[in-house]
């Protein structure tokens, strides 16, 4: 399903007084007095709260054959404010949508209904997180990704997709000769924060994060000289990351503990092998072995 603009249903039928409580809800009617609310306003909208409605979607919407089934949680969105506001305005409250989100887990008929209005907003708002390098706060807003369904998945996670592929291309391309010039567009990676997005980044992400954690991992050997202290801060947030593959968890623990070490910057000209191991692992993903 198309992701569509959620707008509550709720607030129309305030406005026009619609009795959609009790248990016999008189469909036929409802459309019927809406139509004709719709047929007297001006270039058939409704605007409520400065919420715009039109004829055609509402009218859509109140044929569903499903629509009394939807109406339950059309009602407990709208009391459920943290949640209206992201789907209607793209507005994050955090930690009121944590409490609030509890109350529709598990249901995997709200997950249907919920995940078409979800994608735009959950992109909107992963393009500004990664716009401001926000990356732990990104990985607090992935925990959300389990109510996006199907092909509304690919929507949601464009921004994440961008980010990361243009991530890829910046850190492969960097040798110790570029690395002051290109080190604020890393920063990000630098400091505390880009484990919690690896690690809550959703499974159709496994192959570019094992990729982009491997162009780290050679980060740290390519700036170990020039950047003693970046290459630790590289070196310690990938000891963080988690559910990538064996070969690279053992380099970056065995690197991290070369990189750590009390003599290492005397003894840096005994660990050439580790360089050798990372050139090796990055020639076979370039050449598609990996």
């Amino acid at each position: 399903m198309a992701s569509k603009q959620y707008t509550s249903i709720i607030r129309l039928f305030l406005h026009s007084d619609v009795a959609t409580n009790g248990e016999a809800i008189n469909m036929p009617r409802i459309k019927k007095q809406l139509a004709a609310e719709f047929d007297f306003a001006k270039e058939g909208f409704i605007t409520v709260d400065g919420y715009n409605y039109s004829k055609n979607d509402v009218l859509e919407e109140l044929s569903r054959e499903d629509f009394l089934e939807r109406l339950h949680y059309h009602k407990k969105i709208w009391e459920n404010k943290a949640v209206l506001s992201i789907l209607e305005d793209n507005e994050l409250r955090l930690y009121e949508l944590r409490d609030q989100i509890k109350t529709f887990t598990n249901d995997t008929a709200f997950d249907a209904f919920f995940s078409p209005y979800f994608a735009v907003p959950f992109n909107y708002i992963s393009r500004n997180y990664l716009n401001e390098k926000r990356l732990s706060d990104m990985g607090a807003w992935l925990l959300f990704e389990d109510f996006l369904q199907g092909e509304d998945r690919e929507e949601a996670f464009r921004a994440i997709r961008i980010f990361l592929d243009e991530n890829i291309r910046l850190i492969k391309n960097i040798n110790s000769d570029n690395y002051k010039s290109i080190r604020p567009q890393i920063d990000h990676w630098l400091k505390p924060g880009g484990s919690d997005l690896l690690n809550h980044l959703p499974h159709e992400f496994y192959s570019t994060k094992n990729d982009l954690v491997l162009y780290l991992i050679n980060l740290t050997v390519r700036i170990q000289k020039i950047n003693k202290q970046d290459c630790k801060n590289v070196s310690t947030e990938l000891t963080c990351v988690t559910d990538i593959t064996k070969e690279y968890e053992d380099l970056i623990m065995n690197n991290h503990k070369v990189y750590t070490q009390t003599n290492y910057a005397t003894s840096s000209g005994n660990n050439y092998w580790w360089i050798l191991w990372v050139v090796i692992l990055l020639f076979r993903l370039l050449a598609g072995g990996c």
